[in-house]
């Protein structure tokens, strides 16, 4: 596409969330060429990745037991949570494809994402507001948790907002 059409086609992958290591910041880039990497290169921070975090990342990657599990299970738990959202609270609707860790949510209401937002932090499971930062006042994000954490979540969700 570059060439054809001088489209610059940007791949930016987080790796924070499957290793739960949200505060160190580590992803992924691909850049279709050279030019692109030297422009996105001026504008980094010059201590982009530690040598922690490099380190971190690299005793993950050798891990394939937890990345085949952590595949093996998402779409499961992702679509049993799926449903229990759609069944508490229909007019939701919940968006995404089934293998992603993640949900957007449309609550259609900006007050009730507002709240949802509000409820998940006072109950120490933080959800993504959509209004700040994607210009989506009705939506939330949600990560696909572990039963037992999702649960914590959805109760404290149908209790506050119903």
């Amino acid at each position: 596409m570059l060439q054809d059409r001088s489209v610059h086609v940007v791949v930016i992958h987080s790796w924070t969330k499957i290793f739960c290591c949200t505060g160190l910041r580590i992803g992924s880039i691909i850049l279709p060429c050279r030019d692109d990497f030297a422009l996105m290169k001026k504008y980094m921070i010059p201590w982009n990745v530690n040598v922690l975090a490099g380190d971190y990342l690299s005793v993950c990657m050798k891990n394939k037991d937890y990345l085949q599990q952590t595949w093996d299970t998402t779409s499961e738990l992702r679509r049993n949570q799926k449903a229990a959202l759609e069944a508490a609270f229909p007019d939701w609707d919940v968006k995404g494809e089934p293998f992603l860790s993640w949900m957007w949510i449309d609550t259609k209401s900006e007050q009730v994402a507002e709240k949802a937002v509000n409820v998940a932090k006072a109950w120490g499971c933080p959800i993504r507001w959509g209004k700040k930062g994607y210009n989506r006042p009705t939506y939330v994000r949600m990560a696909v948790r572990k039963p037992e954490l999702f649960q914590v979540l959805f109760s404290a969700l149908k209790q506050e907002l119903k």
